[in-house]
């Protein structure tokens, strides 16, 4: 990704706990977010967005109400501000090859995203849904916890 071309989104929670940050060349409009259908995902409302040659930093000023959760295959870790309750978005895998999107419904620029695209990742066996999440999602997302 050129610098010189790359646009900055941000987003987060309601009360500010949790924020990310990123990175992308491409427009909001050219980005296509994902509506996962599992029972987790739709309760949450979720519609995750990624760019692959983009980049992420997801922030959370007090980790005691900061939540990383588990569901289902238990191989993601949803990322949730247990003051407000926000999903704020999802990673897989350790520091230094973490990969990452956010909730787009969590972006402070929603409204010019479109419309997200049904997708249904639990037909798919755990193996195969996380080498899809390398190919599709941030990659080497960082997650910053400022204070105890």
């Amino acid at each position: 990704m050129s610098l010189a071309s790359a646009h900055k989104y941000t987003g987060g929670c309601y009360c500010g706990n949790v924020t990310f940050e990123m990175t992308s060349d491409k427009a909001l409009s050219s980005l296509e977010p994902r509506a996962c259908d599992c029972q987790f995902c739709l309760k949450h409302g979720a519609a995750y967005l990624s760019d692959a040659q983009g980049t992420l930093t997801f922030k959370a000023q007090s980790a005691s109400r900061f939540m990383r959760y588990q569901q289902g295959s238990g191989i993601a870790d949803f990322l949730i501000c247990q003051n407000c309750g926000v999903l704020v978005g999802i990673t897989h895998g350790k520091p230094g090859s973490r990969v990452g999107a956010v909730n787009s419904r969590a972006m402070e620029r929603v409204a010019e995203l479109p419309c997200p695209v049904q997708i249904s990742p639990k037909e798919m066996p755990s193996s195969q849904r996380a080498e899809r999440w390398k190919a599709l999602w941030f990659p080497n997302v960082d997650v910053v916890v400022i204070s105890g």
